[in-house]
C-alpha cells in the first residue's frame, strides 16, 4: 500500500520536468516504485515517463481528437456509411418485431465498431451521437 502511495505522489511531485518512475522487482517478488535506478540485486520491470502534461499539450490533443472526429464524419458522409442501413428480405415472411430487433443489434454492432475504430480518440459528442442512434432504433428495447 505504502509502494502505491508512493508511486502516486511520484507521478504528481513537480511540473513541466521530465521525469522518469522505475518500477523495481526484487528477489521476494514485491514490486517497489523510485525515482532512481533499480539498486543492485532487484530488476527493473518497467520504466514509465511520468512527466505531467502542460494545457498547451492537452488542448493539442483534444483539438487533434476534434479533427480526427470531423474526419471520420465526413469520410463517413462520403462513403454513405452515416446512414441507418437497409434491411431487405426476400422470399420470406419477417414479422415487424423481428424487422425491428435485426436493425436494433445493428445499430448497436455500428457502435461498437466505431469505438473500436476510433480507439481512444473517442469524445463526448461521437459517444452521446452513437447512443442517440441506437435509442432511436432501439426505442426503449435496450
Amino acid at each position: 500500500m505504502r509502494a502505491v502511495i508512493l508511486a502516486g505522489g511520484m507521478l504528481f511531485a513537480g511540473t513541466g520536468q521530465a521525469q522518469v518512475l522505475y518500477k523495481c522487482m526484487g528477489g521476494d517478488g514485491v514490486p517497489s516504485y523510485q525515482s532512481q535506478p533499480c539498486a543492485q540485486g532487484r530488476r527493473i520491470e518497467k520504466i514509465y515517463d511520468a512527466t505531467p502534461d502542460t494545457p498547451e499539450r492537452i488542448e493539442a490533443s483534444r483539438r487533434a481528437q476534434r479533427h480526427a472526429a470531423e474526419q471520420a464524419e465526413r469520410l463517413s458522409r462520403m462513403a454513405g456509411t452515416d446512414r441507418q442501413p437497409r434491411i431487405v428480405y426476400r422470399g420470406t415472411r419477417v414479422s415487424q418485431a423481428e424487422r425491428d430487433r435485426a436493425a436494433c443489434e445493428d445499430a448497436k454492432a455500428h457502435r461498437e465498431a466505431t469505438l473500436r475504430a476510433v480507439g481512444l480518440a473517442r469524445t463526448y459528442e461521437l459517444l452521446q451521437k452513437l447512443d442517440e442512434h441506437v435509442r432511436a432504433v432501439c426505442k426503449g428495447r435496450w
